[in-house]
């Protein structure tokens, strides 16, 4: 499983490999930027170039020693290459070493002189990397207007520019670019490559390895390291069913319903939790809303539930392992009372939409009663109405990391916390989080359709039922979801996900 790592983390990374003796400072950069040439030379060499050109701008520091090492080995390659460089002095000695070796067979120009002309064909960016923590501004900002209009764009590190922990774009003058055509980062992706700007500018993102699996390993070990979850994760005992298994071997999802005529949302979760394996599924909704469900489902079962009372007596029946509570359920005293009578009964829940709503005004009433078999899933705006300090770290220009703000919303409510997006962050009470991103060429913009929660809170329901714990339930059933919507593609509606299910699971299937 792929790892995300903050810009701390990296350096903490590099930093004891250093000190371990194993490795210097010198060998990683040499290796980051032979690597990172190589990587160039794969994907951006075009069979017509003879031979190809390449412009490089390189910084004052680290990620412009990256360049002049990238510079010599796209040199010995083949590329007709050319350095633009911010000063003559660089603030690292290694830096400045590598500047020295470029600069026995090279020639350094500076950055002010750096044109549109010269931007034409390939250029690459090792200005500052993920260490830039400042505005882009002056000459260095000019530059990356340049190269980012006018050319095709390698990206060293990250783009720069873009923080690489909260993915936010500061820089001085229009932001109107083009993404990068690819970029080339080190070990492991940054939160910068997907959340924000950084998600649309990064392009077509290549991991390079640096050989240091015994410290990430160590890494891990010792703190919270957030995941990216693929379809490679998803979890075959949760998908499948045996040959001599019944439909209660898989549980039975509860689904609440609001107000007649306001049913389908609640339709739509249900016919999720169905298709994603769930034994059985129950919709339950007011007496008087039973015969528009009645006239829309056949495989779901109905049940009346006008009051929390008769909502107790159902989950009595200790089948029922799995109840889907919000979507279209309404914001009153009626949805709120059925949602802690479900708490209350510790049966695993999906907490979606209107049942988060209902408790925007108190939300510790919510959070008292949580437990670690509730997921909860909000969309942005939900997860701002009900954890509003959180949200304010999204929101401020500190660079907080997004990752972050879920990682603490899911500690305060003591429940998995799915914060829905371009890029779903799925965090447990316990520090445990991951990621699930559908940006560049992963993206699935097509889920931005009505009712396309409803059916993401009934897949999580349906694998809760079938066993799996919150936090695997959250992230499988966000990447069945996304897979799903990816392999529509346009026009997709809320109703076509539950019908595309069957060839997603019949693909992870074929693939174990």
């Amino acid at each position: 499983m792929r790892k995300l790592l903050t810009s701390e983390q990296m350096l903490r990374l590099e930093q004891s490999a250093f000190e371990s003796g194993r490795v210097t400072v010198r060998q990683l950069m040499e290796m980051a930027g032979r690597n990172a040439a190589q990587s160039i030379d794969h994907k951006m060499r075009k069979p017509a170039d003879n031979p190809p050109r390449a412009a490089i701008l390189c910084g004052p520091g680290n990620n412009g020693g990256d360049g002049y090492v990238v510079a010599r080995h796209l040199s010995q390659l083949g590329w007709d290459v050319k350095v633009w460089e911010m000063s003559a002095g660089r603030s690292g000695s290694e830096a400045a070493a590598m500047r020295e070796m470029w600069r026995r067979d090279g020639t350094c120009l500076p950055l002010e002189s750096f044109t549109e002309n010269d931007a034409q064909d390939i250029t690459v960016d090792a200005l500052f990397g993920i260490g830039l923590s400042r505005p882009l501004s002056g000459t260095a900002a000019r530059a990356m207007h340049i190269a980012m209009r006018c050319g095709r764009l390698a990206a060293i590190d990250i783009v720069s520019g873009i923080h690489s922990d909260s993915g936010r774009l500061t820089i001085e003058g229009s932001t109107d670019w083009q993404p990068a055509e690819i970029t080339v980062t080190f070990e492991c992706p940054k939160p910068g490559h997907f959340f924000g700007m950084g998600g649309q500018l990064t392009g077509k993102l290549l991991t390079v390895p640096l050989g240091l699996d015994a410290e990430l390993t160590r890494l891990v070990a010792s703190e919270d390291v957030t995941h990216i979850w693929g379809v490679g994760e998803l979890p075959h005992q949760f998908l499948e069913k045996g040959v001599f298994a019944h439909k209660y071997h898989h549980g039975h999802v509860l689904t609440m319903a609001g107000a007649a005529t306001k049913g389908g949302a609640a339709r739509l979760a249900a016919r999720a939790a169905l298709r994603v394996g769930a034994g059985l599924v129950t919709l339950a909704s007011p007496q008087n809303a039973l015969a528009e469900h009645a006239a829309q489902l056949n495989a779901i079962m109905l049940t009346a539930c006008d009051h929390p009372r008769q909502l107790r007596r159902r989950l009595r029946d200790s089948r029922i392992n799995a109840v889907c509570i919000g979507p279209a359920l309404g914001t009153d005293d009626r949805a709120r009372a059925l949602v802690l009578e479900t708490l209350n009964s510790q049966t695993a829940i999906v907490l979606d939409a209107d049942a988060l709503t209902a408790f925007s005004n108190h939300p510790a009433s919510l959070f008292d009663r949580l437990h670690r078999n509730a997921v909860l899933t909000p969309h942005g705006g939900e997860f701002a109405r009900l954890f509003p300090h959180e949200s304010s770290w999204l929101r401020s220009e500190s660079g907080t990391s997004p990752v972050t703000a879920v990682q603490a919303a899911a500690r305060r409510a003591g429940a998995v916390v799915v914060l829905k997006g371009a890029v779903t962050i799925i965090a447990a009470p316990d520090g445990g989080v991951g990621i699930v991103p559908a940006v560049g060429e992963t993206a699935a913009p097509w889920l931005a359709t009505a009712g396309s929660g409803d059916v993401l809170a009934g897949l999580i329901a349906g694998l809760l039922a079938r066993g799996a714990n919150a936090v695997t339930a959250a992230s499988a059933g966000v990447l069945l979801h996304t897979e799903a919507a990816r392999r529509f593609g346009p026009g997709l509606i809320a109703e076509d996900l539950p019908e595309l299910l069957p060839s997603v699971i019949r693909t992870v299937l074929a693939k174990k």
